[in-house]
């Protein structure tokens, strides 16, 4: 018995050791040979002493330990400063810093065992990844980005804690938390992929730019792909393969959607939207292969958030949803699935949340809210058809249209199999 328990102290001392000497080497290696102040003994030594500290849990003992660090630090950091001033020399803080995280981490790692751990690898990463933070802060982000990026941040840590988490509407459908939080989610997933796009450059080729333009908006895609086959033949495959990925993409957000809505729906809507962007993803494979790799869209400078689309978006699922409960009074599910079947056509994500919210509050049940949403998602895929048709034509129409109804045939596969084995 002694030897385990003597193995479960030693604990928060590896972890703070491994962190020190991680940090440490880190660090060590930034600095030339014999100018750095703190290498890898003393990260070492100052991720122990922390997690002495720690273990003996004196108030009196930590402060002190913390005062002589403190003074440590700042004796070397002034004797660095004055030898590089005399080579004008900039010296930062990111080591002294670095020690102060690594005397906490290692308190922390008595009580706090994960957690520290945890912090000491992001500790390391962010060290690491110097270069590629400083070209990604001053080359890489435009100001739209950072304007988009703190909407997100707004969004998610101001606006949605303050907003009622309580139907507001006559029909008690609309909850406003949880319709911001649906928006959080089509707005994060489209802003993740914007960034994704451009970290990956345009070499990424037609498939990426597909995807993640999808995530957007799978209709705008098509219209684009469209118009590029009609007027290069050349682009066909090229066309094929962004489109089928802008398909996968949708899909991937309408699961995406209705298990955050009503997570109960997902073996009998979720599945077979899965296995049909699965059939997606391999045309879009395949088509990649014959297809040659560029972005369609080219630089962007505009916003990679469109904020009045998410704010009609929202004004949109109001009201379907208050269409819908009025259609589901007057007519039944029946009337509902019409709706959505026509919905679906222009704007499939938002049919997906109101069904789902309409199956949640128990307006509809799981068959009704499947069919709807399976409906919708069908129309989805018929409003492609429409515009490869009307706008792309030839060829490109006749190869694109032989794949959506590979796809349409792998969901509706996959629904009977599901339903075969549910009854």
């Amino acid at each position: 018995m002694g030897c385990p328990v003597f193995l479960e102290m030693l604990q928060p001392f590896a972890i703070s050791l491994l962190i020190g000497l991680g940090v440490g080497i880190e660090r060590e290696r930034k600095t030339q040979e014999g100018k750095g102040t703190l290498g890898v003994r003393t990260f070492a030594l100052v991720a122990l002493s922390g997690t002495v500290a720690g273990q003996i849990r004196s108030s009196a003992l930590t402060a002190g330990l913390s005062l002589v660090l403190a003074a440590l630090l700042a004796t070397g950091y002034l004797r660095a400063a004055k030898l590089a001033n005399s080579k004008d020399i900039d010296v930062g803080l990111t080591t002294e810093i670095a020690a102060s995280l690594v005397f906490a981490v290692g308190y922390l790692a008595c009580a706090e065992r994960l957690l520290a751990g945890v912090l000491g690898v992001v500790i390391v990463t962010i060290l690491y990844s110097r270069r590629f933070l400083h070209l990604f802060s001053r080359e890489f982000l435009r100001p739209a980005d950072i304007a988009a990026t703190l909407f997100l941040a707004i969004l998610a840590f101001i606006v949605i804690p303050v907003m009622p988490d309580r139907a507001i509407d006559p029909w008690n459908l609309v909850n406003p938390r949880n319709m911001a939080q649906i928006m959080l989610l089509i707005a994060g997933v489209e802003f993740g992929g914007y960034m994704v796009e451009r970290l990956a450059g345009p070499k990424i080729g037609s498939l990426a730019t597909g995807f993640f333009g999808g995530l957007a908006s799978s209709t705008t895609v098509f219209v684009t792909v469209s118009r590029m086959a009609r007027a290069d033949g050349k682009r066909t495959w090229t066309a094929i393969s962004a489109g089928l990925a802008a398909v996968v993409a949708t899909l991937i957000l309408f699961v995406a959607i209705v298990i955050a809505a009503s997570p109960v729906l997902f073996v009998s809507v979720a599945l077979p939207a899965l296995a049909s962007a699965l059939m997606a993803g391999i045309g879009a494979y395949f088509a990649s292969r014959k297809a040659a790799g560029f972005a369609l869209n080219g630089t962007d400078e505009a916003s990679p958030l469109d904020i009045s689309g998410i704010l009609k978006l929202s004004a949109f699922v109001f009201g379907l949803l208050a269409l819908a409960a009025v259609v589901k009074a007057q007519f039944g599910a029946e009337g509902v699935r019409i709706v959505a079947f026509v919905s679906g056509l222009f704007e499939l994500h938002a049919t997906a949340l109101a069904a789902a919210r309409l199956h949640q509050i128990a307006n509809l049940t799981e068959v009704e809210a499947t069919q709807t949403l399976l409906l919708a998602a069908l129309a989805s895929v018929i409003s492609k058809l429409g515009i490869c048709w009307t706008i792309g034509f030839g060829r490109f129409a006749v190869l694109m249209s032989i794949a959506l109804t590979c796809i349409i045939a792998a969901g509706l596969a996959c629904h009977f199999a599901v339903v075969t084995l549910v009854h």
